[in-house]
């Protein structure tokens, strides 16, 4: 939307999924507000409606019921996408730091209530689909390889704990596409999935996602990340190793998908792409500990096997661009 007088803004119009509800939604746009007013972060500013609601119900034309709806400041910028380069990755990771920052230092606002993000029972629980309907597409083998895994994982996090200087508020989906470059700055964007979670769980996020610009790319990439991040923030001792455990948590949670899928189409064999990413989550499983992660990118064999089959059109084109660039 645009007006000449006021500028322009995203109108967000939500579903009735409770996921939409106008206490979640509300949660967020007090977030945002909070990360301009308190720490001064460049965050989509919300708008509040002429009664002071930041979360309005609109009637529409057509439309049964009222939809709960909210109007976003316009953050200019431009997207990188396929010209993100490393100052812009330092970038990135400068913005990821200032958030978990400010959420290491202050209360979430009054009223809360976000999700709380993929932790071991959302990726492990006896009902996942690794377990309900692993065993008639995996090998008793790779069945020990998952619960391997699933043990190693839920060490790492009670060992981590969730006391303030590790978990907080999140953005939880701090991928290159959402961020935009302005004035020298990456401006975060998009922060519908917002909800409590660790710092670490939002670094994997950003790390896993820069995989899909090849390995040598990536790699350098994820470098500056980091080293944008660790001046802003520096993380407590022998915290950084414990990022191996979000990286299994979300390639775990790709073999959930990836088993619905294969159980979707019904093939009488079990599809090829179920095999690498256990190949990588034993490489998990027999770390010594204190390996850095970003010098062991183990996760990276079994990734784009497992998502080849799940990825849009666009970012499969990507990832076969890297994957002719590498062989190359």
């Amino acid at each position: 939307m645009e007006s000449r007088r006021r500028g322009r803004f995203v109108l967000r119009v939500y579903g009735r999924h409770r996921r939409h509800g106008p206490e979640v939604i509300e949660s967020e746009l007090r977030w945002l507000e909070a990360l301009r007013r308190e720490a001064g972060l460049p965050a989509p500013e919300p708008v509040r409606a002429e009664d002071g609601s930041p979360v309005p119900l609109v009637c529409f034309e057509g439309a049964v019921n009222p939809r709960p709806c909210a109007l976003l400041r316009w953050v200019p910028g431009m997207n990188k996408d396929d010209a993100l380069g490393p100052e812009d990755a330092a970038q990135i990771g400068a913005c990821a730091a200032r958030i978990h920052r400010h959420s290491e230092r202050r209360d979430p606002p009054s009223g809360f209530v976000r999700p709380r993000a993929w932790d071991w029972e959302w990726v492990f629980d006896e009902s996942a689909p690794l377990w309900t309907g692993g065993e008639s597409l995996l090998s008793p083998g790779e069945l020990g390889v998952l619960r391997a895994a699933a043990e190693r994982v839920r060490e790492e996090l009670r060992e981590l704990g969730d006391d303030r200087s590790v978990f907080g508020v999140i953005h939880r989906d701090l991928t290159p596409q959402n961020f935009v470059f302005h004035g020298g700055m990456a401006y975060a964007i998009d922060f519908d999935d917002c909800g409590l979670g660790h710092y670490l769980f939002d670094l994997a996020v950003a790390l896993w996602a820069l995989e899909i610009y090849g390995p040598e790319r990536a790699t350098a990439l994820q470098g500056a990340l980091a080293e944008g991040y660790i001046p802003e923030r520096p993380l407590p001792g022998g915290h950084l190793p414990h990022l191996h455990a979000f990286m299994a948590l979300r390639l775990a949670q790709r073999l959930n998908r990836a088993v619905v899928r294969a159980r979707e189409e019904r093939r009488p064999r079990r599809p090829g792409y179920l095999v690498r990413p256990f190949e990588a989550l034993k490489r998990f499983t027999e770390l010594t500990g204190g390996e850095d992660p970003l010098r062991t990118p183990w996760w990276r064999e079994g990734r784009g096997a497992s998502l080849l089959v799940l990825l849009p059109g666009p970012a499969l084109a990507r990832v076969l661009e890297g994957v002719a660039c590498s062989l190359a």
